[in-house]
């Protein structure tokens, strides 16, 4: 019972956390991007499933993955790093293991600044074990 609450409290101030992140920083916000990926695939903790998506920044720290097609999204905590070029499209990475993805980053267009996704402890146990391949989704 306790341990049952204790995950209940954790993923509270979680969410509460990220909601701050997300509406303290609300100027950080970047429009919306679409992408039709086409298989299933991991962001975070969350699996989601092929399809229409949305994509955007709204904070420096902040990225929102949301499902044109159900009710699903997701919050993400990304950090920014410096690509070698500027972009010229919109695109998303993951990296491949197999038959699993997992959004790794996203690149937008006429900026060098790239928003790299956290890694999750199961992507990183199948990174050690296998070697995985990159695949970027452009936007519509």
């Amino acid at each position: 019972m306790e341990k049952r609450m204790y995950k209940v409290v954790t993923r509270i101030l979680a969410l509460t956390i990220l909601g701050l992140l997300a509406f303290s920083l609300a100027p950080a916000q970047t429009a919306p991007a679409k992408f039709d990926i086409p298989f299933d695939f991991t962001v975070g903790k969350t699996s989601l499933p092929a399809g229409l998506y949305t994509v955007k920044a709204l904070s420096d720290s902040v990225m929102q993955v949301e499902s044109l097609a159900r009710p699903e999204g997701v919050l993400v905590i990304t950090h920014k790093t410096q690509g070698k070029t500027a972009s010229e499209n919109c695109t998303l990475t993951f990296h491949r293991y197999g038959e699993q993805y997992f959004m790794s980053s996203l690149k937008t267009p006429g900026s060098d600044v790239v928003r790299e996704v956290m890694s999750n402890r199961h992507e990183k146990d199948l990174a050690r074990r296998s070697s995985g391949a990159e695949i970027l989704v452009a936007a519509r």
